[in-house]
This record gives structure tokens, C-alpha cells and sequence, in this order.
């Protein structure tokens, strides 16, 4: 039970590292314009995409580089929380009054954000543990992802980069972006819970722009 908490509050931690790499580059190129929360984690997720670009070219990936990388993006998103809370509060307080006036309206909302809490409970962990082997056997693509896509953020975290492969086919036809959005859960927690990116946050990232 302890581990499904963490593994929670790791993945909330994650979303907010985004929000603020999203706010980051909201600031240099819009300045005068603030745009939603959602739209600023689908821009942190792309910066996050970046950044790994560059650290795998210096071969720099390493669990410290990467939570680092996740504790500025944090401490900006909080930063951010605290000098706007009186417009974040001023719309949420909005929203609410508008949403009180259509009862279906707010039965909606709070029926998505419902089915999005569950969805992303459900992707925190994949997995099911197999005594005989103990291994976790299931959740995961056995043709591809045991011996190969689950080994490149693997790689990156003990080497510092994915390196060159000619061999690999599928690290031929892979630039390694997804590998090193992997390494953001690696760096914290275990090979069950690489779902929390995708589909576990993209869903809330996607909900969130609407």
C-alpha cells in the first residue's frame, strides 16, 4: 500500500515538474500571455523530450541529472502557484459559480474527473507478479518491451546515454525519446510503473487543454 502511495505521489510530483518546464517556456515566449495548465505540461513533456536530446548527446543521463532535471521543474510550478493563487483561486471560484448554475453541467465535471482519477489509479502499477518465475509477467508486450524498449531507459540511466546500436533494429528505427521519458519514472521508482507517462498522465495532459 505504501509503494501505490508513493508510486501516487510520484506521478503528481512528475505532472507538476511538467506544468512548470511548460510555464518556463511560457514565460520566454509569451510573456504577456498565460496559457492553461494543460497546455503547459504538453509543452514541459516536449521541453522534457529536449533536454534528454541534449544530455544523451553528452552522455550525462544519470538518476541525479534527471531528478535534478524534476525538482526545478517543481519548485517553478509552486513558484508560479504562489504568485498567481489569487488568480488561480478568482477562476476556480468562477468556474464554480457558473458550474452551480447547471447541475448537469457539474454532474459532467465531476463525473470526467472521477473517470480520469480512476484511470490514472490504474496505470500506476502493471504488472502481475509471477511466483514461479518471480517475475512480473504481465502488462507489458513480452515480444518487445522485456528485451528491448524496457532496456534503453535502463541503459541510459547506467551508461549516461543510449549509444550507438547498428545492430538493435528497433534502437535503428528509435531516436530515444520515449526511452527517456522512461528514465524520469526509473529515476524514482521501478519497471511497473512505466505506464505512468503514457497513458497514465497523457490522458490528464490531454483533458487538461479542453
Amino acid at each position: 500500500m505504501m509503494s501505490y502511495l508513493i508510486s501516487f505521489s510520484y506521478g503528481i510530483c512528475l505532472l507538476l515538474s511538467l506544468i512548470g518546464w511548460g510555464k518556463a517556456l511560457n514565460h520566454i515566449l509569451f510573456p504577456n500571455q498565460r496559457i492553461d495548465w494543460g497546455q503547459r505540461a504538453a509543452w514541459g513533456l516536449a521541453f522534457s523530450v529536449l533536454i534528454g536530446g541534449i544530455l544523451n548527446a553528452a552522455w550525462t543521463i544519470s538518476q541525479t541529472t534527471i531528478l535534478i532535471f524534476l525538482g526545478l521543474g517543481i519548485v517553478y510550478c509552486l513558484v508560479d502557484l504562489v504568485n498567481h493563487r489569487q488568480l488561480i483561486i478568482s477562476n476556480l471560484l468562477q468556474l464554480f459559480q457558473q458550474c452551480r448554475q447547471d447541475k448537469i453541467i457539474l454532474a459532467g465535471i465531476a463525473i470526467v474527473s472521477l473517470l480520469i482519477l480512476i484511470q490514472y489509479a490504474g496505470w500506476l502499477y502493471t504488472g502481475r507478479l509471477n511466483f514461479a518465475n518471480m517475475v512480473y509477467a504481465d502488462g507489458f508486450n513480452t515480444s518487445d518491451d522485456y528485451h528491448a524498449y524496457l532496456v534503453f531507459p535502463h541503459k541510459m540511466l547506467q551508461l549516461g546515454s543510449m549509444g550507438p546500436d547498428p545492430f538493435s533494429e528497433r534502437r535503428i528505427v528509435s531516436f530515444g525519446g520515449q526511452s527517456f521519458l522512461h528514465t524520469l519514472i526509473l529515476s524514482g521508482l521501478s519497471d511497473t510503473n512505466l505506464n505512468l507517462i503514457d497513458p497514465a498522465l497523457a490522458l490528464i495532459i490531454t483533458v487538461g487543454q479542453f
